[in-house]
């Protein structure tokens, strides 16, 4: 379903040394690559570090030659998961399934339209953020 802010679509960051997650919002899949590129310069910027693992499912948009050679001409080594084996990347599909039920919850429990979706997600990372490990 389309979001306040015309998105249908977001994307998930986990860092899997400290825990911190990030969420982009997307209009469609392909903007998936711009994300990414925008959050690889993000962590070169405000954390002044590289990433050194990719770990993305096998959705359609992760394994496009284009997104590959960004991945590749940053530096970064890609652990691809084998298909219809989430279990493999456990912790991000834990990570996805909680901030999918905590934004379900505070979505239905305030009574906001199906469109305000965005906003429950993105609290939800918030929130997360915020709980002590």
């Amino acid at each position: 379903m389309q979001s306040y802010h015309k998105y249908k679509y977001y994307i998930s960051f986990l860092d899997d040394n400290s825990s911190h997650s990030w969420i982009s919002l997307l209009k469609k899949k392909s903007d998936s690559k711009v994300a990414s590129k925008q959050f690889i310069a993000m962590v070169k910027t405000q954390y002044n570090t590289t990433i050194g693992e990719w770990i993305p499912d096998n959705g359609g948009e992760y394994v496009d030659k284009d997104y590959v050679k960004l991945l590749k001409d940053e530096g970064i080594e890609i652990q691809q998961s084998v298909p219809s084996q989430p279990q493999m990347n456990g912790r991000v599909e834990c990570f996805n399934h909680t901030i999918n039920e905590k934004a379900e919850s505070m979505h239905h429990q305030a009574c906001l339209p199906d469109s305000w979706w965005e906003f429950s997600i993105l609290h939800a990372n918030y929130l997360y953020n915020c709980t002590p490990v």
